[in-house]
């Protein structure tokens, strides 16, 4: 049965955030991306911590409606964290502790526990010889980084096993669906009426935020 409340409470928090990162780069205040993250990350780990599968929800939400999860980010030197990596380090340290006093890691158990280690084992050979053949890893990182989110497999199979949390997961699908459309219509109206000064603020924002 299609959820409406998650829906729109889907729809909300991505319009929210989209909202929070423009009106911070609009603004040219780096200060705001520290702000936003840290509100983003925290409510994230308070959901978790009461319902591990809607904080799941949120990291696939965000995976679902930006590209490469720029929204929000802070920068230490050639060091850059940004709000998907943030999420990716929260949800599996949270998973980690979850699975560990709970004694619970079905995934363990599966038919793709073996093949999903072989694949990480390759992962992590990549890893080693990008840095022999000295690779800044800040660089090695940053290539790298989509690979790694390859870690989610083993806690969504754990949380996205019944039939009802694989609904939950087509419904925050469907959210950013609609207003992925929506995000899209609205600046194909902005660049084909040439608003010049929102048409530089969007392309800027999209850039650089890469949407």
């Amino acid at each position: 049965m299609f959820d409406r409340k998650l829906f729109w409470t889907s729809f909300l928090l991505m319009v929210v955030a989209e909202m929070c990162s423009l009106f911070a780069y609009t603004l040219n205040a780096p200060f705001l991306q520290p702000v936003f993250l840290g509100i983003a990350l925290l409510g994230t780990a308070v959901i978790s911590i009461i319902n591990f599968e809607y904080g799941l929800l949120v990291v696939f939400g965000e995976l679902f409606v930006s590209s490469f999860g720029h929204l929000f980010q802070i920068e230490y030197g050639p060091i850059r964290i940004s709000l998907r990596i943030g999420l990716f380090m929260l949800m599996n340290t949270i998973y980690f502790f979850k699975s560990t006093f709970g004694r619970s890691f079905p995934f363990r158990h599966s038919r793709y526990f073996w093949p999903s280690t072989a694949f990480t084992a390759v992962i992590a050979m990549g890893f080693i010889v990008g840095g022999l053949y000295k690779n800044g890893w800040s660089n090695i990182f940053h290539d790298a980084d989509g690979y790694i989110m390859f870690a989610y497999f083993a806690p969504a199979f754990a949380f996205f096993r019944t039939k009802e949390s694989r609904a939950r997961l087509a419904t925050v699908f469907v959210a950013a669906l609609t207003w992925l459309g929506l995000q899209t219509a609205l600046v194909l109206f902005v660049f084909a009426h040439r608003m010049r000064t929102p048409m530089q603020v969007l392309y800027l924002w999209i850039r650089d935020a890469r949407i």
